[in-house]
C-alpha cells in the first residue's frame, strides 16, 4: 500500500541536503546504501538513516533482490513523481504540491504532438534513429518547461503588482489582518471559504474576521451564501 504524501513531511525530508544529495544520485538511476555511502563519503548507517525517512516520506522505496547464492541485496529508488512548488513574494507564501500523473494528457496541441513522437519511437528501424529524436523531443520538452517557468513568475509578479495596488486603495496595519489580505486569502482557498477556513488561514479573533468580512460584503467585494450545512460561506 502506498503512503501518502504530506507537504509537512516532504519539506521536512527535503529540508536535508544529504537527502536532496540521495535523491539527486536515485534520480539517476537505482543504487545500494553502500555504493551510495562512497559517493557521497558518508558512512553506510548515516545513508540508511536518510533513506529510511526518504521511505517514510513516500519517496524512496526499498527493493529486496533475493540471491541464490548469499544473502538477498537491498537497494533503493525513486518511488513516485512529485512537483513541489514554493511561491515567496512580500504578498505571497504557498506551497503546492501534485503528484506527476501516471497518465500523459495534454490539452495544448504542440504538446499532443510531442506525445505522438514518444509513441512512434518504437516504429524506428535503428536505434540511432530513435535516440537522436529522443535527443531533440527531450530539448523540445526542456525548453517548454523553462518558458512555463518564466511565465509562472511573471504570473507571480503581476500577482503581487494587483495586491499592491489594492494595498493603496485599502492600506493594511501591520500585524492586523486587512482587506486585502482577505481578498488574497479567498483567491488562495479557490474562490470561496467558510468562517473556519479563514479562521485558520488568518489566526486572527472572530470578531476581527467579522467586521471585516461586514466591511467586504459593504464594497461588494464577496458574496455571503448559504449551504445546507448551514454554514456562512463567503465567495468572491
Amino acid at each position: 500500500m502506498g503512503v501518502d504524501l504530506d507537504i509537512n513531511k516532504l519539506t521536512y525530508a527535503l529540508g536535508s541536503d544529504t537527502r536532496r544529495k540521495i535523491l539527486f544520485l536515485l534520480s539517476q538511476g537505482a543504487d545500494y546504501a553502500l555504493s551510495l555511502a562512497t559517493k557521497l563519503n558518508l558512512t553506510p548507517r548515516a545513508v540508511i538513516q536518510n533513506l529510511n525517512i526518504l521511505e517514510e516520506t513516500g519517496l524512496v522505496e526499498k527493493i529486496v533482490k533475493k540471491s541464490p547464492y548469499g544473502p538477498s541485496r537491498v537497494y533503493y529508488k525513486i518511488k513516485r513523481g512529485v512537483h513541489l512548488n514554493i511561491s515567496l513574494s512580500p504578498r505571497c507564501f504557498r506551497i503546492k504540491m501534485a503528484e506527476l500523473p501516471d497518465k500523459i494528457e495534454f490539452q495544448q496541441d504542440y504538446l499532443k504532438e510531442a506525445l505522438e513522437e514518444v509513441d512512434k519511437l518504437e516504429f524506428f528501424k535503428q536505434d540511432s534513429e530513435a535516440l537522436q529524436k529522443i535527443i531533440e523531443l527531450l530539448n523540445k520538452t526542456e525548453s517548454k518547461l523553462r518558458e512555463l517557468e518564466e511565465t509562472q513568475c511573471n504570473l507571480l509578479k503581476l500577482r503581487d503588482k494587483i495586491f499592491e495596488e489594492i494595498e493603496k486603495i485599502l492600506p493594511p496595519e501591520p500585524s492586523e489582518i486587512s482587506l486585502a489580505t482577505l481578498i488574497r486569502s479567498l483567491i488562495e482557498l479557490g474562490g470561496e471559504g467558510d468562517i473556519l477556513d479563514l479562521l485558520e488561514y488568518h489566526k486572527t479573533s472572530k470578531n476581527r474576521l467579522e467586521e471585516l468580512l461586514d466591511l467586504a460584503k459593504k464594497y461588494n467585494l464577496i458574496k455571503e451564501k448559504k449551504v445546507k450545512e448551514e454554514k456562512d460561506y463567503y465567495t468572491l
